[in-house]
């Protein structure tokens, strides 16, 4: 910065920006008038005052209305202080307005060589700095760029709602699937075993079916009886046992113990059962095992067969019978633990010495139950009759006594395990 005098006035002048007036004193050079008076603008004004139009270019010039560079905006020249305008004013002559050089024209030669072309118009743009020269890419890589890593990438909008579509989607056809998988199964069933069948898993190369109805049941154990029994194809072990209670014949408990005494030796009590063995295709195997003959099934009250892991358990349960005879007895065709009238029981009444007279004695026989556990081919893994009975007395004489209308329940037991293949 340099202090320059202007008018008496010291200013401090950007050298950068400036450059020396010339001439110093910025007022136009007097001109003596024509008739010794000023001469008059068109309209009137006096010189000093500027036209519209100059105004708009210092105005142009001082505030960048001309479109001029950024920097010139923060060089702009300071105003003229109030005292350089305060000489005489003089008249200039009148200049045409079609003459006057445009606005900003930087490097156009003045059209008035006359007058000093002001310093806001004479600044010319500094010169742009030189742009970067552009980097060359790189040269492309023959095998095609590398795909950008998806777990890079921004997630796109709205995808937490479509994953939530997504997945209620996908919960929607899974459960679809799980039910025609079902119904699938249950066509099946339906088609191979009939409505209500059980298939059981394992066992032969095809499917199980349970059997349901009485009959079915029947022939199931049947065809397992017949293999022991007639084929020989199986030995077992076998434990039999009877009892006697609710003993109510005399009412007095010194005979009572005398008459169940006398029975003991006709049967054997649980304490004493005893295993035997029976070994397989034996002919005392097949004579000991007891049969299923039984061609009517109308005598079996109800049938049960249920699962049992992969075995099927089978429960028999027959009508009563009063007093059977081994001829004509239906039970006698389903166990052996039945003690028939004829052969069994009219013996051993005759046999007890106390007992010296009798009449309207029934053995009624009633839910004998038949229970066998067997795998899906037909083959026994345990067997159970149970056979309860009823011995009603309508009068029996022991001694000098004679009792009326006495009874006692009778059970027969056999049980047959541990079977041979």
């Amino acid at each position: 910065m340099n202090d320059r005098k202007l008018n008496g006035q010291v200013r401090k002048v950007d050298e950068r920006v400036f450059r020396e007036p010339e001439p110093e004193d910025r007022e136009l050079p007097e001109r003596e008038p024509a008739g010794g008076d000023a001469e008059k603008s068109p309209d009137g004004r006096e010189d000093h005052d500027l036209p519209g139009t100059a105004y708009i270019d210092h105005a142009s010039a001082m505030f960048n209305f001309g479109g001029r560079p950024e920097e010139d905006r923060r060089t702009r020249v300071a105003p003229v202080s109030p005292a350089g305008r305060t000489g005489e004013a003089t008249s200039a002559p009148a200049r045409d307005p079609s003459a006057r050089p445009p606005r900003y024209a930087p490097g156009a030669p003045a059209a008035d060589e006359g007058s000093p072309t002001p310093p806001w118009l004479d600044k010319q743009p500094e010169a742009a700095a030189p742009s970067p020269a552009a980097e060359e890419p790189p040269a492309e890589d023959p095998s095609g760029p590398a795909p950008p890593d998806p777990s890079l990438l921004p997630d796109p909008p709205g995808k937490d709602g479509n994953d939530r579509q997504t997945k209620r989607l996908k919960w929607i056809i899974l459960g679809l699937c799980a039910v025609i998988v079902l119904l699938a199964g249950a066509v099946i069933v339906i088609l191979k075993g009939g409505a209500g069948e059980e298939v059981l898993p394992g066992g032969t190369e095809e499917a199980f079916v349970m059997p349901r109805t009485a009959s079915e049941i029947a022939d199931f154990y049947k065809q397992a009886v017949n293999r022991v029994k007639e084929e020989g194809q199986a030995g077992y072990r076998r434990r039999s046992w009877q009892t006697i209670s609710e003993l109510n014949l005399t009412g007095i408990t010194f005979v009572d113990g005398i008459i169940s005494g006398a029975f003991d030796q006709y049967v054997v009590p649980p304490e004493s059962a005893e295993t035997e063995t029976y070994t397989k295709g034996t002919e005392f195997a097949k004579a000991r095992f007891p049969g299923f003959r039984l061609e009517d099934y109308s005598v079996i009250r109800s049938a049960e067969c249920v699962a049992s892991g992969s075995n099927c358990l089978v429960t028999l349960v027959f009508d009563d019978e009063d007093t059977p005879n081994e001829a004509d007895s239906f039970l006698g065709k389903v166990t052996d633990a039945v003690f028939f009238w004829d052969t069994q029981i009219v013996p051993i009444l005759s046999d007890i010495s106390q007992l010296k007279a009798y009449s309207g004695v029934h053995v009624r026989y009633h839910d004998l139950t038949v229970t066998a556990e067997l795998s899906q081919d037909g083959r026994f893994v345990s067997l159970k009759h149970t056979v309860p009975a009823e011995v009603d007395i309508g009068s029996a004489r022991v001694g000098i006594f004679t009792f009326k209308d006495k009874y006692l329940h009778f059970e027969s037991t056999a049980e047959y395990t541990d079977f041979v293949y």
